[in-house]
């Protein structure tokens, strides 16, 4: 497959003036992450703090990955996501910005709205990622991917058919 990067990003929580734990393991990251290497393709995740957020701008950047996927609850990390989406767009601007994760998951118009979210994942993302990651490397419509939200040309909101829950 591809030697070019995915980088998946997972900012934790602020709960008043604490941080959630950074050694809770970001499971949505880990599941996806699995699953796109498993596929072959190149992963690195990034379980930051958000006083880490432009030290984390600069390396992803550097890396200039195929997409950056965030997992996001509803909460402080949306505020910091979007400044991380902004940062890597400005700099990035062919590089796709993918939201995932519970809120972008109950609320992908709103998400999509915003000029640096190029996809929002809607659901469970193991195989919807690894159908965008494809799609994007060999230049397919994203059309048939189950899951996938996502933005024409012309800025017009596609918001495809939800995959069914995975079997565990």
């Amino acid at each position: 497959m591809t030697v070019t990067p995915i980088v998946l990003v997972s900012i934790a929580s602020e709960y008043r003036s604490s941080i959630e734990d950074l050694t809770i393991p970001p499971a949505g990251c880990l599941y996806v992450g699995d699953a796109l290497k498993k596929a072959g393709y190149n992963v690195v995740i990034q379980h930051i703090s958000s006083n880490e957020l432009d030290a984390v701008a600069h390396q992803i950047i550097k890396l200039s990955p195929l997409f950056v996927g965030f997992s996001i609850l509803t909460g402080s990390p949306i505020v910091h996501s979007a400044y991380l989406s902004k940062k890597i767009k400005a700099h990035l601007p062919q590089t796709a910005i993918v939201w995932g994760g519970i809120h972008p998951s109950l609320t992908p118009s709103e998400c999509l709205k915003e000029p640096f979210v190029d996809f929002v994942v809607q659901g469970e993302g193991e195989i919807t990622s690894q159908e965008l990651a494809d799609a994007l490397t060999q230049n397919r419509s994203f059309s048939d991917i189950l899951g996938l939200c996502w933005k024409k040309g012309d800025g017009e909101l596609i918001i495809n058919p939800r995959r069914p829950l995975m079997k565990n």
